[in-house]
């Protein structure tokens, strides 16, 4: 194989990768793009435990800052209701303080 052609092949070699590899970072980008909000949502809405019905379970850690609930189809995590209110209280607290 004469040195001209040598030089072109690895040229074309070389220039399929490049296309190669951004067929794969297109791809990823398009997959990571698509992927978004697959039923996922953040609410900041707190399950009161007077809200549940039949079949709905709210757990709490024992010292009662954490509470998980599964109601209906969702599960929610978050802070229990009374560490909320003894947060609210804490900042309402702090600012009346403030001048």
């Amino acid at each position: 194989m004469e040195l001209a052609t040598r030089r072109t092949v690895g040229r074309l070699i070389r220039a399929g990768l490049v296309v190669l590899a951004l067929v794969v970072v297109g791809a990823w980008y398009a997959n990571k793009r698509l992927s978004r909000g697959d039923g996922e949502t953040v609410s900041r809405r707190i399950a009161k435990t007077e809200t549940l019905a039949p079949g709905d379970v709210q757990v709490t850690s024992i010292d009662g800052g954490v509470a998980i609930t599964l109601q209906g189809d969702r599960i929610m995590a978050g802070l229990s209701p009374q560490t909320v209110e003894k947060i609210r209280a804490g900042i309402e607290k702090s600012a009346a303080d403030d001048t």
